[in-house]
């Protein structure tokens, strides 16, 4: 018995070689039906950018994505501690705006908050005293 499949177009951010930028790209992607957009968004983070970009991925295969569920336009994803590990050469900021930026360009997110598991707290930088993050096209290298 086949899982249902959807297919979609998906507007992904990565991180620049340096790790101190992001690449725009748009890809189709085929997923189950079981799995929501904001999950496929995650994985394909983790995965290494097609060859026609200069790009590397912003999640380690190690992260966890535990949940990402979506509310009143707030995408709420919860990851596991590893997110926080330097392992992948790419500053925070880099990281969270691939995150931010792919998710909220899915319809019905206009925000995102990301939780780390071990702490059950919000990541907070000083820019966004709430914790919820909204789309930053600035570190988009053209």
């Amino acid at each position: 018995e086949q899982e249902a499949s959807e297919k979609g177009s998906f507007t992904l951010y990565y991180a620049t070689e340096d790790g101190q930028g992001l690449v725009k790209t748009t890809r189709v992607i085929h997923y189950s039906s079981a799995d929501s957009k904001e999950t496929v968004v995650l994985k394909y983070l983790s995965k290494t950018p097609p060859d026609d970009i200069n790009a590397k991925a912003v999640l380690s295969t190690e992260t966890k994505v535990i949940s990402a569920t979506t509310a009143d336009g707030i995408c709420y994803v919860k990851l596991d501690s590893s997110f926080l590990s330097k392992s992948m050469n790419l500053s925070t900021t880099t990281a969270v705006y691939a995150i931010v930026n792919s998710l909220t360009s899915l319809d019905g997110i206009s925000k995102v908050e990301i939780q780390i598991d071990s702490s059950g707290n919000a990541l907070v930088d000083a820019d966004t005293a709430s914790g919820l993050y909204e789309a930053d096209e600035s570190l988009v290298v053209q």
